[in-house]
């Protein structure tokens, strides 16, 4: 088995050298799609961290504007979470 193998090896050398040299290249083209979208994530996650940060200050700006509206609907939301959650896990 082994000597019908390398009798066969001339022909199956140049077959294993064109499919790496395809191979190479599928890898050079998955490298270049990988560091692309990983820029594109990056980018992203950057835009989307600024717009967390623009959110945030907002809500701070707001909440020093009118903080007995965000009290009362603080205590609000509170009261009706309680009410709610009292009803479905209260005794029974």
């Amino acid at each position: 088995m082994v000597e019908k193998a390398m009798e066969q090896s001339p022909q199956t050398h140049g077959r294993v050298i064109a499919v790496g040299k395809r191979l190479g290249a599928l890898t050079r083209v998955a490298e270049d799609l990988w560091t692309g979208n990983r820029r594109l994530v990056k980018r992203g996650l950057q835009r989307g961290l600024w717009k967390i940060e623009d959110w945030a200050d907002g809500a701070a700006l707001y909440v020093r504007r009118h903080p007995y509206r965000v009290l009362g609907l603080v205590l609000g939301s509170g009261l009706a979470l309680g009410v709610f959650l009292g009803a479905r896990f209260g005794r029974k």
